[in-house]
């Protein structure tokens, strides 16, 4: 594996570099209380950079994670399972273990975005954790494992006879405040707690903990306090991965959300009371790993601000090899919502080589440019023809147009499958195994289909598949397939292959792609359900008239929104402009390009120019 560590990287390893969260990082919760305050906490936490789990070794973590976020004072990684410290990282030793297990959320093989979260792992011993296993916490006699540290064994508390781990009394707060963080940073994934996780949690968004594990949680939380090892984890874990534990910053939060101050509004101190960058941070590094230059690679770096009144600057400051680009500007206006706005980098080689460059974020009154550092391997696989992958043109009336993000945990609500759903490297949605589908339904009369398809790997002579099946709704399809895309489609080495026209029936409510796989993988991207263009569009399935969208003088006005949503504007070449959650009825947010966009909300996707 390749070692290239910056200098920059290497200063940041001191202890406490970082001191706290930045003011104006929590501002959004200032007032909220038991529920209200717990889902303001998730919209807060949640946007975070994606350290890829899958994409790095275990050792990859170790050395360049682990070392930062876990390292003793005394020397050697920090080690909450054993009372051993070892000086270099050993996979065979030392493993990534999730406190919270992963197999709690698990939809058939899909681990989500929570997968990677480097609050929720740590270095640990790997026969501790491997008795460890998937058990929730608890108190026991340890009776099946006792290392000193670790003990696993049945149940002594009321509430809950199975077996249970216990870490030691001085890790029990650090894991107490950790599961408080898992289930208000994924609230969203309340509903896929599975049978193992439901032994501690339940399917609710609050108060989530059932009573026997919320009233251990919080007794572990009073007695083992906040301590200074926790708070220099949080902030090099914000380093890296650009959010917090607010269970750490504010070790009362509990009591505000479960304890005796659930009545009670939350103050928050250290407020912005000027315009403020809290996210990125300067150093910020971003890894591209290995990238093959027929499968350029994007990363998505959220940028959040508070009190923000005009656009940041993003520029190269050094790209030498001109391989790294980023995909569109950034808005303040959507910098400032709770989502904040996604800085877009995208990496293409020109030659099999490391490459490096930093980008500079500036624009904010008084505070200093944010540096962040880019580096990637390039690989050359050969000269291949570059195609667009497929977007919408002037004369067709959108019915549906998705350009991900194409994970199963947030695919629209119009879209099953029975595919794991994590996406490739470039954001595609992944088959990787025989008979996977991905579903999608529409409520207008169709006209045509079209999408996007990248073959991985040559599919040579391979009988693979792509069948398309029309429906009447998701459980109804014809048995026979209205196209077959075969190996004499998929062979070719382009980025892209886009797929012809493919018309669709009157009374079609309802696509399957499926994947029928001898060898080898694909991944499809920018579906559109289109018909020619009309003179009005179909009013929605309410009955209301459709959303108006109109745009001029840097202002996009939306007219008619039915519910709270999130709106989002793409250009035509399907990348994200800029993204908000906007309130019903109207809005009006700052707009500053020109030209023609396509906007989503919820089920709705409309074009508009921008004047």
């Amino acid at each position: 594996m390749r070692r290239f560590y910056l200098p920059l990287f290497i200063s940041l390893l001191a202890a406490g570099a970082l001191a706290e969260a930045p003011a104006g990082y929590y501002d959004a919760a200032d007032g909220k209380s038991g529920a209200e305050l717990k889902t303001v906490l998730h919209q807060v936490i949640s946007p975070c950079y994606n350290l890829d789990y899958a994409g790095f070794t275990a050792t990859y973590w170790g050395e360049r994670y682990f070392r930062r976020t876990d390292w003793h004072p005394d020397g050697g990684y920090w080690d909450m399972y054993s009372d051993g410290r070892l000086l270099e990282y050993d996979s065979q030793k030392l493993e990534r273990e999730h406190c919270l297990p992963r197999s709690w959320w698990k939809l058939d093989s899909d681990y989500g975005r929570a997968n990677s979260d480097l609050h929720n792992l740590n270095p640990a011993d790997e026969a501790a954790n491997g008795r460890k296993s998937n058990n929730p916490l608890g108190e026991t006699e340890g009776e099946r494992f006792n290392n000193g540290v670790s003990k696993v064994g049945a149940s002594t508390l009321d509430g809950y006879t199975g077996t249970v781990f216990e870490p030691a009394d001085e890790y029990k707060g650090d894991f107490a405040r950790t599961y408080m963080y898992m289930v208000t940073c994924y609230e969203d994934y309340a509903d896929r707690w599975t049978a193992e996780g439901l032994n501690m949690l339940t399917n609710e968004t609050y108060p989530v903990f059932k009573p026997w594990a919320l009233e251990m949680l919080l007794r572990w939380h009073h007695a083992d306090p906040v301590s200074d090892k926790e708070r220099q984890r949080n902030d090099s874990v914000f380093a890296l991965q650009l959010n917090r534990n607010p269970f750490i910053d504010f070790p009362d939060l509990a009591d505000y959300l479960w304890g005796d101050r659930a009545d009670e509004p939350l103050s928050v101190p250290d407020k912005a009371i000027a315009p403020t960058l809290l996210t990125p941070v300067n150093g910020f590094q971003v890894d591209f790993n290995e990238v093959r230059s027929s499968y350029p690679s994007t990363r998505y770096i959220p940028v959040k601000g508070a009190q923000l009144a005009s656009d940041l600057t993003v520029e190269f400051l050094r790209n030498p090899s001109e391989a790294f680009s980023v995909v569109r500007p950034l808005s303040y206006a959507w910098a400032n919502n709770l989502a904040g706005d996604t800085l877009m980098v995208r990496y293409k080689p020109v030659a099999s080589r490391a490459d490096t460059a930093v980008l500079r974020i500036g624009g904010v009154p008084g505070q200093t440019p944010v540096l962040i550092y880019l580096y990637a391997q390039g690989v050359m696989t050969g000269t291949t023809e570059q195609v667009d992958p497929v977007t919408p043109t002037p004369d067709m009336d959108v019915q549906l147009f998705y350009t991900g993000p194409w994970d199963k945990t947030s695919l629209p609500a119009n879209m099953t499958t029975n595919a794991k759903g994590d996406p490739y490297g470039n954001g595609d949605f992944s088959f990787r195994n025989n008979k996977e589908y991905l579903i999608v339904t529409f409520d207008d009369a169709p006209g045509v289909l079209q999408f996007s398809a990248r073959p991985y790997n040559a599919w040579g002579t391979n009988d693979n598949h792509l069948y398309i099946y029309e429906g009447t709704d998701a459980n109804h399809f014809d048995p026979d397939p209205i196209a077959d895309l075969d190996t004499t489609f998929m062979q070719h080495g382009s980025t892209y292959n886009n797929t012809p026209l493919i018309p669709l029936s009157e009374n079609t409510r309802a696509i399957k792609i499926e994947y029928v796989k001898v060898k080898q993988n694909v991944g499809i991207n920018h579906l559109i359900i289109t018909r020619k263009k009309t003179v009005t569009r179909s009013p929605s399935i309410t009955g209301q008239l459709p959303l108006q969208v109109r745009c001029a003088d840097g202002v996009l006005h939306l007219q008619g929104l039915e519910r709270a949503s999130r709106v989002q504007v793409y250009t035509l070449a399907g990348d994200l402009v800029a993204e908000a959650e906007c309130p019903t009825g109207d809005a009006s947010l700052p707009f500053a390009p020109k030209g023609v966009f396509v906007l989503k909300s919820g089920d709705i996707v409309c074009k508009f120019i921008a004047k």
